[in-house]
């Protein structure tokens, strides 16, 4: 499942990887520090980190998509915004 991470508010930078969602449990392969559930009515929580950076983030899934929002921080940065997530 691809996802997109938009910043709307601060100074993050916009990303796009894979989500892996396997029994309801949402891991990013590549990423250090990641772990979220989906829970069955599909609201989603999840929560990354990579050295100096970290965002959690929460919305709603479904079997081809889904959209959110997060907040996390680089560095000082505060930042904000949003995600999505389209089957492919």
């Amino acid at each position: 499942l691809p996802i997109s991470i938009s910043t709307t508010r601060g100074a993050c930078d916009t990303y796009n990887f894979p989500v892996e969602i396997v029994n309801g449990n949402v891991s990013f392969p590549g990423l250090v520090r990641a772990h979220g559930k989906v829970a069955k009515g599909g609201a989603v929580r999840v929560s990354v980190a990579v050295p100096g950076k970290s965002a959690a983030g929460s919305g709603r899934l479904t079997a081809m998509n889904g959209s959110g929002r997060w907040t996390g921080k680089s560095g000082e940065d505060r930042c904000s915004g949003t995600w999505t997530a389209q089957k492919s």
